[in-house]
């Protein structure tokens, strides 16, 4: 995206890793940048739960205003192939009759997949013994290793593993199936009423003057409807967003709403 960027803005855009926190080290940044439209942020739709993951967080949701969304993709529940579940529901019934039996690995507490499997025990009715591990890699090897029954992956992580037999996708976590694994089903089409897709987002220091943010979010626009970049991005499994400043402030309160309650409802704790 910022190799398509540089041209339509006419100065190069230079990528600079911030990692740490889930986003926050990043998005924190920032935040307190100068709000003149240089420094923007690149955040996934974990963004919206840093609020209930950190009590003392060093910025205000308000010191963030968006610019454009990029691009989602769904989660893939993924197990072992010598599983001796072969289906998503087969996973659920022992998590019904021997409360915490199976086990469900994540990239840490508060991660998305964290409260995808909070989520998933509430509205299932389930008990699955949840397993943070620092970040979805790891999580990923606690799988390959037979420590977790199962872990919730970003597609862009397990396509190469599913297509080579070394995972066996069980579900999709968005409201439909996945373009890439189409005969996966997802949560909702197996009787469990949970459909979210993690989001990616461009956002900017709150105060940046609304002719840039306009400039922004249309050069973002314009690059993602380059053919060159769809195919980069829907090779790894995302689906192209896109849109206006409003419908990104939108789509962030709702799934913050969302996670909120959840959270409350289902007094999610983050030791």
């Amino acid at each position: 995206l910022a190799e398509k960027l540089a041209p339509r803005l006419g100065q190069p855009v230079v990528v600079e890793n911030r990692p740490g926190a889930a986003g926050l080290t990043a998005s924190h940044f920032v935040a307190k940048s100068p709000a003149d439209g240089y420094t923007l942020a690149y955040i996934s739709s974990s963004f919206t739960i840093l609020p209930l993951v950190h009590a003392n967080m060093p910025f205000q949701m308000s010191e963030i205003a968006p610019v454009a969304g990029i691009v989602q993709a769904p989660f893939v529940i993924a197990a072992l192939p010598n599983a001796p579940f072969k289906t998503f529901p087969e996973f659920l019934a022992p998590a019904r009759s021997q409360p915490g039996r199976m086990t469900w690995g994540s990239g840490g507490n508060g991660s998305f997949g964290h409260l995808l499997g909070a989520w998933l025990n509430a509205e299932a009715d389930v008990n699955i013994n949840h397993i943070p591990y620092k970040g979805e890699a790891p999580a990923m090897q606690g799988l390959l290793s037979g420590d977790v029954s199962v872990v919730p992956l970003n597609i862009t992580a397990a396509l190469g593993l599913v297509k080579s037999g070394k995972l066996r996708p069980l579900a999709v976590s968005g409201a439909r199936r996945a373009p890439l694994l189409p005969d996966v089903p997802t949560i909702g089409e197996q009787s469990v009423q949970v459909a979210v897709a993690p989001w990616f987002a461009m956002v900017a220091p709150a105060g940046v003057p609304k002719p840039v943010l306009t400039r922004l979010n249309q050069a973002v626009n314009q690059s993602l409807e380059e053919r060159d970049l769809r195919e980069r991005f829907q090779t790894v499994g995302f689906e192209i967003v896109g849109g206006s400043e409003a419908t990104l402030q939108s789509m962030m309160d709702r799934e913050g709403a969302l996670w909120a309650r959840i959270v409350k409802q289902r007094n999610i704790r983050f030791e």
